[in-house]
């Protein structure tokens, strides 16, 4: 069982869009992790008062994620329920070198370096455009950051 894992918003998102295929994955994980012990990592900073949030991750949530939304239930429970980890976003040079060289969307690199901050080093995304594949191998061989899909996460939560 994972200890933590990072979240990409686009995951949450789905959950909530009934066109995306990805859609069951996402509210599996949603469920997983609200019934498991793994906690959510988040860059310092994180609040849920908009007012006081000073973290890239909790901003993005906050932005995109709206009361009513599963994405936004779950979060709001596990930061009630002291399951939400504040990760620093800075990492060492070598390792900002890769994630600046290999992650092209300068949104995702928050994303990456708390990943490479945390225990488990893993990351759920359905981003397969700025992170496809072949990305994910080389953040994988480089950096040890796994980045996995909601389905592929919720199997290691069990």
């Amino acid at each position: 069982m994972l200890a933590d894992v990072i979240v990409d918003t686009n995951v949450f998102l789905h959950a909530d869009n009934q066109q995306e295929q990805r859609q069951a994955d996402a509210q599996k994980l949603i469920g997983d992790l609200q019934h498991c012990h793994t906690h959510l990592c988040i860059d310092e900073g994180f609040s849920l008062n908009e007012a006081e949030n000073r973290s890239q991750i909790g901003g993005e949530y906050l932005k995109h994620l709206k009361p009513g939304m599963l994405g936004f239930a779950l979060v709001a429970f596990l930061a009630q329920s002291a399951r939400v980890k504040l990760v620093p976003r800075s990492v060492p040079q070598n390792v900002s070198k890769v994630i600046r060289n290999r992650v092209h969307d300068r949104a995702d690199h928050v994303f990456v370096r708390v990943a490479y901050n945390s225990i488990e080093r893993t990351l759920a995304s359905h981003d397969f455009a700025n992170l496809p594949t072949d990305i994910r191998a080389l953040l994988q061989n480089e950096i040890e950051v796994r980045v996995v899909s909601a389905l592929e996460c919720s199997g290691c939560l069990a």
